[in-house]
């Protein structure tokens, strides 16, 4: 769907033209009832249309579109669906192909409950009902929020302004429920698909493929002439509906251009690049042709010119820092950088074309179109979404967005360099080099090591490897695709209008893949007439990263302190994602905690269930256990209160097999996310799920999780994996050594310990791709929020020890 052609709007005196014959190049055809006919780019096999007429589409491959109306074309959301309808305010809910229901929460697909589902439907009032994989019904209770059973069976299903559905079934035939007798009715005819429009009319496309409309007076369906071969139907405002064939092509009656798409509206309580943003965005009807990404291959060209990075605006404006720190501004009437006034070490533009920056006390600064002017807050790096949306990072990592208001709210997510997407969703770039896109909950870890990412105003997101390599991620096969640049490396890339790049090279030579035509005529007067300094005042952080926020410094030769637990066998050590330390003793007779005031440990209540295997803590400092194939979770943080119980599926009961299959092990996410290993696979929940999912099958040992998706495990034969967004790749074979054992903090440190001797602690080396090892023995460790181990070397008696 990323093809732009021309659309006729010319109406034929003949109706026999099929609509199957509608092609790129045909006038549109004129059907009864008025309808004039549009052919569209892309292929459906889904549409759904909100209230306002923004109109999204699952396509043929399953990959998720939203049509850009007075630009005409369809820009991706990222994601993969078989079906899709509107829910409550207008956020669209799909099934996916494994039958998983999901809602868009406004910046990432969240799956809805453990029902699986075949088709969805839903009306203008956020009325859902769901057919779920079986026939069978169900409608979704808003107040519960979840699925509840709804008498009688259907294969498609459609909701009438009213709440009520109407259903097919496999033969074709049509029902309607009646809520006054609580029963359904059968209505003539036979159909693929119907659907209701807001005003009451009522579509349908029969099984022979034409559009017919349901008369509620005459209780018949009465034909549209002139459109044939079609599958689907969908209506928007004014009962205009839009329409698609077997093979996916698509039509429409109306392009609903004069409906704001919500995908640039303002969200509540987002930030904007200027006051008059903060005090509420204007909306933006239609994205301009710079928005438009560019079919054209990308061909670059030398401009003769020298840079060390830079960033582009929406509308063209090139700036970048010279290779001495000096700020600069391309100018395409005498094609060179010219000066810039202000001294920052990062930048990036709003979508006025204006640039934002951070200087070397992490203080903010915008350019208003006038001078520089300073924003509260501080940061290590920014980034700014198309919607104005702007997301800082601080040198531990975390990521803050900037509120109307003028404050910053913690958001998912880490890293220290920032892109920001139309929706304002945020791609990083974390310190060790490692790429996530948070776009998608939780955030995905993506292949390849980074060293700059840009988000260009068509939604295509490119970046530099750490092997300078220039990227761009491909959204239908979730994975990057190389772009080469003959004779060059690509050590920066910045993403201008039509999403055509700029690359520096590691020499600091700028190549364009197009020049970004513009009026330049005020640029030199708004350079001399910037005279505000970009120093500021107020708080102060540091820019460049950090090891940890503690002061905490790796080396190889640790200096530890050591602690006594009080048990006679400390067996293991886990450090949970509120930074709760906790020991298992005597085979798992006791739990105990560490006083970070007093340094010492004491008895952990109240007790699982059953005798843990492994436990950890949430970032409410709830209790978290395994033992066996089930999972514990303390309901409170009471000394008190009880413990809520999930069963791993296909798990056996008990276990006597070998190292991996029985060892069963549980990791807690700082975004909610368990991962626990046992008898046969690894298994995962969502914070905003009910139950554990398996992500691997297999057998597989410790597991281990630090940022959001960093996810560490040990396999079978001991080799150490970690999860790169797509698969578990191998860290550490067994041709190199074998592990007993897999820790990882969040911020990001991660160190291991040898099952051979002299069992030694190792810490990760992002890198040079391996553990390096230190000059302490270790064979059980965990990973503070501050990046210090703590560890156990069981010859040593029960002590536990701590790096200093």
């Amino acid at each position: 769907m990323r093809h732009l052609i021309a659309i006729a709007f010319i109406t034929l005196v003949s109706l026999t033209v099929p609509f199957s014959a509608v092609s790129q190049q045909q006038p549109a055809i004129q059907v009864q009832r008025t309808y004039t006919w549009a052919a569209l780019p892309g292929s459906a096999a889904d549409l759904a249309i909100t209230p306002s007429g923004e109109v999204f589409a699952v396509g043929r491959d399953r990959h998720v579109w939203r049509w850009q109306a007075d630009g005409r074309y369809w820009s991706p959301i990222p994601g993969e669906l078989a079906r899709i309808t509107i829910g409550e305010n207008g956020r669209p809910w799909g099934v996916a192909g494994d039958g998983k229901i999901f809602r868009h929460n406004g910046m990432w697909w969240e799956q809805v409950g453990d029902e699986r589902g075949a088709d969805i439907a839903g009306n203008f009032r956020g009325e859902l009902y769901l057919v779920r994989t079986d026939g069978t019904l169900a409608r979704w209770n808003a107040q519960t929020q979840a699925w509840a059973a709804f008498p009688g069976t259907a294969a498609r299903l459609t909701v009438d302004p009213d709440g009520a559905p109407w259903a097919i079934a496999r033969d074709g035939t049509v029902q309607r429920f009646d809520r006054a007798t609580n029963a359904w009715v059968g209505v003539a005819g036979r159909v693929r698909d119907i659907a209701f429009g807001p005003g009451r009319t009522l579509f349908a496309v029969n099984t022979e493929g034409t559009l017919q409309v349901w008369s509620e007076t005459a209780g018949i369906w009465q034909p549209v002439p002139g459109a044939t071969d079609l599958e689907g139907v969908v209506v928007g405002p004014g009962d205009k509906p839009w329409v698609f064939t077997r093979t996916g092509t698509i039509a429409a009656s109306d392009m609903f251009a004069t409906q704001a798409p919500r995908a640039v509206q303002a969200r509540p309580g987002a930030a904007g690049p200027s006051e008059q943003s903060a005090r509420g965005r204007t909306q933006r009807t239609a994205p301009p042709v710079a928005d438009i990404p560019s079919t054209e291959p990308i061909v670059f060209v030398d401009t003769l010119a020298t840079a060390a990075r830079l960033a582009i605006g929406r509308e063209g404006s090139v700036f970048g820092f010279a290779m001495d720190g000096r700020l600069i501004r391309w100018s395409n009437t005498f094609r060179r950088f010219e000066p810039f006034p202000g001294a920052l070490v990062h930048i990036a533009m709003d979508p006025a074309g204006n640039p934002w920056g951070v200087n070397t006390l992490a203080r903010i600064f915008r350019h208003d179109g006038a001078d520089w002017v300073q924003v509260p807050g501080t940061a290590a790096n920014l980034g700014i979404g198309l919607d104005s949306t702007v997301i800082v990072s601080v040198a531990d990592e975390t990521l803050r967005r900037r509120t109307a208001g003028g404050l910053y709210e913690t958001i998912p997510g880490r890293g220290l360099t920032v892109a920001v997407n139309a929706q304002g969703q945020p791609w990083t770039i974390r310190a060790d080099g490692s790429m996530y896109r948070c776009d998608v909950n939780p955030c995905q870890r993506l292949p390849r090591q980074g060293k700059s990412l840009s988000i260009g105003p068509g939604g295509s997101v490119f970046a530099t490897s750490t092997d300078n390599k220039l990227l761009r991620w491909d959204f239908s096969a979730n994975n990057w695709q190389e772009i080469p640049v003959p004779g060059f490396d690509a050590a920066w890339v910045a993403v201008g209008p039509r999403d055509r790049p700029w690359i520096v090279t590691s020499g600091g030579k700028i190549l364009a893949s197009a020049f970004f035509e513009r009026d330049e005529s005020q640029d030199r007067n708004t350079a001399i007439a910037t005279t505000a300094p970009t120093v500021g005042t107020g708080a102060v952080e540091t820019v460049s990263p950090v090891a940890t926020q503690s002061g905490f410094t790796f080396t190889r030769n640790l200096q530890v302190e050591s602690y006594e637990p009080g048990c006679a066998v400390t067996d293991d050590v886990s450090v949970g994602s509120d930074g709760t330390v906790l020991v298992i003793c005597d085979g798992g007779e006791w739990i105990r905690k560490f006083n970070q005031k007093t340094e010492t440990f004491t008895d952990y209540a109240p007790r699982p269930p059953m005798t843990p295997s492994d436990v950890s803590t949430d970032s409410q400092g709830r209790l978290w256990a395994i033992a066996n194939s089930q999972v514990f979770r303390q309901k409170t943080t009471s000394s008190t209160s009880g413990f809520d119980t999930f069963n791993l599926s296909g798990v056996p009961t008990s276990c006597t097999a070998a190292f991996g299959i029985c060892q069963s092990s549980i990791a807690v996410g700082s975004d909610g996310t368990v991962y626990v290993t046992a008898f046969g696979g690894i298994f995962r929940k969502l914070s905003t799920e009910n139950s554990f999912k398996k992500l691997a099958s297999g057998t597989w040992g410790r597991v281990a999780v630090g940022v959001s998706g960093d996810v560490w495990v040990l396999d079978s034969d001991r080799a150490i994996r970690e999860w790169d967004g797509q698969k578990f790749v191998v860290r550490q074979s067994v041709s190199t050594r074998t592990a007993s054992d897999i820790g990882a903090g969040a911020d990001g440190s991660v160190f291991s310990t040898d099952e051979d001797s002299p069992s030694l602690l190792r810490r990760w080396n992002a890198t040079t791709q391996r553990f390096d090892a230190t000059n302490r023995n270790a064979d059980r460790v965990a990973v503070g929020p501050d990046g210090r181990p703590w560890f156990l070397y069981t010859s040593a008696s029960g002590r536990l020890f701590r790096t200093k």
